[in-house]
């Protein structure tokens, strides 16, 4: 991990929290890492001791609060956990020769663990899609903001599982590729997503602004020359959904796969932050992009955006 760019930028004072935003876009992960595997639990222990770790990791990953309410029961062959609550199922299967148990839910969800089935007790590990320097990054955040472009229910869900584990608060926006409109959020049944478009919340005192592009009109446009113009506009003008204040303080958007750190003042004198990660998970579209993915680090103290830091993550090949 490498830290490729700082950017100081002092405000005035308004509260007395500090907090570090993890801003990321763009991951286009469509399947697991190789052999990157995060104990879960035994599966010899469910029913038994290891029941309250299944289920931590259901509430936590699918958010399927009624498992808390439910009971395992295992079939006399062993290889199925099944669990359910009023109209709510599930059920675990396993595959000792793939290596894999199946989470199934009654109306439709799907999630795959690894199954190390090479000895007794048979152990359950989550597969990872993020690399560990990204899951190291997560763990030192509060809040991670996601500018868009998930091409895989799976990947979503996994983040959304990182943040639980490190009690971080995710926001995460649809993308313009069609798989990213389709994400389900909180819930792995739900037919249509519920994954917002953009997001515009007051965070502490610092209002953040979310989109994917500030080119409303044409999302295949690169060009910084035309999309900073078009961002600094948003940055200016949106209205934050929690608080009515009009005006981020920090405009995060994805799109281009290539980090910015622009400070720009409006008409009124007002300084904004227009900020791109990158493309997390490869190299970016551009030549004068880095050679290796990238997410940005905010540092936030007192209601003020204090560091702003562009950060190159490792990948395994």
């Amino acid at each position: 991990m490498i830290v490729l760019q700082i950017v100081i930028g002092c405000r005035s004072i308004l509260g007395e929290i500090m907090s570090n935003i993890l801003a990321i876009s763009d991951m286009h992960l469509v399947a697991p890492l190789l052999n990157d595997y995060s104990y879960l639990f035994s599966w010899d222990n469910i029913p038994g001791k290891d029941d309250h770790l299944l289920k931590d990791f259901i509430i936590k990953k699918f958010h399927a609060d009624w498992i808390m309410k439910a009971s395992f029961n295992k079939s006399a062959d062993a290889k199925t956990i099944a669990a359910s609550y009023e109209n709510n199922t599930l059920s675990l299967k396993l595959d000792q020769m793939l290596k894999k148990a199946i989470i199934q839910f009654g109306n439709g969800g799907v999630s795959e663990l690894y199954a190390d089935t090479t000895n007794k007790p048979i152990k359950i590990y989550n597969k990872n899609y993020y690399a560990l320097d990204l899951r190291k990054l997560i763990e030192r955040a509060d809040l991670v903001l996601h500018a868009g472009d998930f091409t895989c229910q799976a990947a979503y869900d996994d983040l959304v599982y990182l943040c639980a584990i490190s009690r971080c608060e995710l926001w995460s926006i649809q993308g313009n590729n069609l798989i990213s409109k389709r994400i389900k959020a909180n819930n792995p049944i739900n037919k249509v997503s519920d994954v917002p478009e953009t997001i515009f919340e007051d965070w502490f005192g610092i209002n953040i602004g979310l989109m994917h592009s500030p080119c409303d009109y044409d999302y295949l446009i690169y060009d910084l020359n035309l999309i900073l113009p078009e961002a600094a506009k948003k940055a200016e003008s949106v209205v934050m959904a929690n608080t009515g204040e009009v005006g981020a303080d920090v405009l995060v958007f994805g799109h281009i796969h290539h980090p910015v750190v622009k400070w720009v003042r409006d008409g009124k004198g007002n300084r904004r932050l227009l900020l791109c990660p990158g493309t997390g998970s490869s190299q970016g579209l551009r030549d004068v992009s880095p050679p290796r993915p990238t997410v940005a680090l905010l540092q936030c103290f007192n209601g003020s955006i204090s560091s702003v830091e562009i950060i190159a993550v490792d990948w395994p090949q």
